[in-house]
């Protein structure tokens, strides 16, 4: 009877002691299974992350180029409004020089006008004088 005992004990133990490695077994087994579950998250997290890095570099160049493209238009239109202004400058010099001449060629005339009407009222007084001479 003891001896049955003893080894219904000793099945109890072996089977304690086997259930305890299968338990350690189970856990080791989870643990692994945990960490590359673990892995695999951080590595997607990883992936998500470049690709949002990539998608902000993306995003950052093409406002970049956006930038430059305005600030080659901005000095497309300063180089424009620089070529209008002396073009402006160009004709407002050509018309004032054009009024001055405009102003000498009248007071030219204005002054062979007189002369002319100088020379008329010379001559019509030179008649006068002449058909005063003639009268008398």
């Amino acid at each position: 009877e003891l001896e049955m005992e003893l080894k219904m004990e000793l099945d109890m133990e072996l089977e304690m002691e086997s259930g305890m490695e299968l338990e350690a077994e189970l856990e080791m087994e989870l643990e692994i299974e945990l960490e590359l579950e673990l892995e695999m998250e951080v590595e997607m997290e990883l992936d998500m992350k470049m690709e949002l890095k990539m998608e902000l570099e993306m995003e950052m160049e093409m406002e970049l180029d956006t930038e430059m493209e305005l600030g080659v238009e901005l000095e497309l239109e300063r180089e424009l409004e620089m070529e209008l202004k002396m073009e402006l400058e160009k004709e407002l010099e050509m018309m004032e020089s054009e009024m001055e001449l405009e102003t000498e060629l009248e007071m030219e005339l204005e002054i062979e006008l007189e002369l002319e009407l100088e020379m008329e009222v010379e001559m019509e007084l030179d008649m006068k004088m002449e058909l005063k001479m003639e009268l008398e």
